[in-house]
């Protein structure tokens, strides 16, 4: 049987999901931005990230939860001071480059750029930039 992680550890994930996406403080996430934490854990750590003033529960509706001051300053400090991140995020958890605040890197995952939405999403978004007309082009449009 495998271990669980504890609540501190599923916290940190919620708190490392903020940061992948770039929230800042007292950006909100909502509930489908979480998928890649376990269901069984997920009550267990936003609890410990509520109860640490991390995370706080939107009012009007509970399925979104907004970044808090606190919760930012924790997740900077575990991404840069701790001395246990190894390259993937916070404390290893798959976290990369991208989100842990490279400037020059594209926002997503930082290998292709696709984000939370996939590959096909990115190469959509992608095709229709090409496709738009810029305001240097040469080609005359109506006329």
């Amino acid at each position: 049987m495998s271990q669980q992680p504890s609540d501190d550890d599923v916290g940190r994930q919620i708190l490392d999901i903020f940061m992948r996406n770039r929230i800042p403080v007292a950006g909100m996430l909502p509930r489908n931005y979480f998928f890649t934490v376990r269901d069984g854990d997920f009550q267990r750590g936003l609890n410990r990230a509520v109860a640490n003033d991390w995370v706080a529960i939107d009012r009007r509706n509970r399925y979104r939860y907004q970044l808090t001051a606190n919760g930012y300053a924790a997740a900077r400090v575990d991404m840069r001071g701790s001395g246990e991140s190894d390259g993937r995020g916070i404390r290893g958890r798959g976290c990369s480059d991208a989100a842990q605040g490279s400037r020059d890197a594209p926002p997503g995952d930082g290998e292709t750029g696709a984000g939370p939405h996939g590959a096909k999403t990115a190469l959509r978004f992608a095709m229709r930039r090409a496709k738009s007309p810029t305001k240097h082009s040469t080609k005359q449009i109506g006329g």
